[in-house]
C-alpha cells in the first residue's frame, strides 16, 4: 500500500500590512505562495481545540483580524456570514483568527449571529494576529489539503 501524505498549500489572496509592531517582527514573516501551512492548534469560540490537520482535503479560509466588536472586523465577518452557504457548497470552511479570547469571541459570535469559527491567538503565537495594541496584518489565506502519492 502506497503512503499519501498531506500537504498544505497556502495562496495569500490579499496582504496588507498596517505597521506591524517590531516587538512581533519575527513572528509576522508571511510564508511564501505556494509553501506548506504550518499546522496550528487554536481555541475556537466554543472552547474547544481546532487543528489545521482537522481541515485535511477541504478547503479552508482563513483570515486574520485585529480585534472582535470593531466596525471593520464586525463588517468583514458579516461578509463572511452572508456567503458561509456559498463557501460550504464549494467544500469550504470559514475560520477567523484573532488575538482575542475564546470568551469575546463567544460574544462576537452570538452577537453578530455568526456561524463559524473564530479562533483565540492569545498567545500571539501566529505572526498574522499581532499585538492587540497594534495595527494587525490583513491577510486572507486559501489553503487546499492536497494528496501527494
Amino acid at each position: 500500500m502506497i503512503m499519501k501524505t498531506m500537504s498544505f498549500a497556502l495562496v495569500l489572496a490579499c496582504a496588507l500590512a498596517l505597521t506591524p509592531n517590531p516587538a512581533h517582527a519575527a513572528a509576522t514573516t508571511q510564508p511564501t505562495v505556494g509553501a506548506a501551512a504550518p499546522d496550528f492548534s487554536l481555541s475556537t469560540n466554543a472552547g474547544k481545540a481546532a487543528s489545521l490537520k482537522d481541515y485535511r482535503g477541504k478547503w479552508v479560509v482563513l483570515y486574520f483580524y485585529p480585534k472582535d466588536f470593531t466596525g471593520g472586523c464586525t463588517i468583514e465577518a458579516h461578509n463572511f456570514q452572508r456567503d458561509l452557504a456559498k463557501y460550504e457548497q464549494a467544500g469550504a470552511v470559514i475560520l477567523g483568527v484573532s488575538v482575542d479570547s475564546v470568551d469575546s469571541h463567544k460574544g462576537f459570535c452570538t452577537k453578530e449571529g455568526l456561524n463559524f469559527k473564530l479562533l483565540a491567538d492569545t498567545e500571539h503565537t501566529h505572526g498574522l494576529a499581532t499585538h492587540p495594541d497594534a495595527y494587525a496584518e490583513r491577510t486572507l489565506g486559501f489553503l487546499r489539503a492536497a494528496t501527494a502519492p
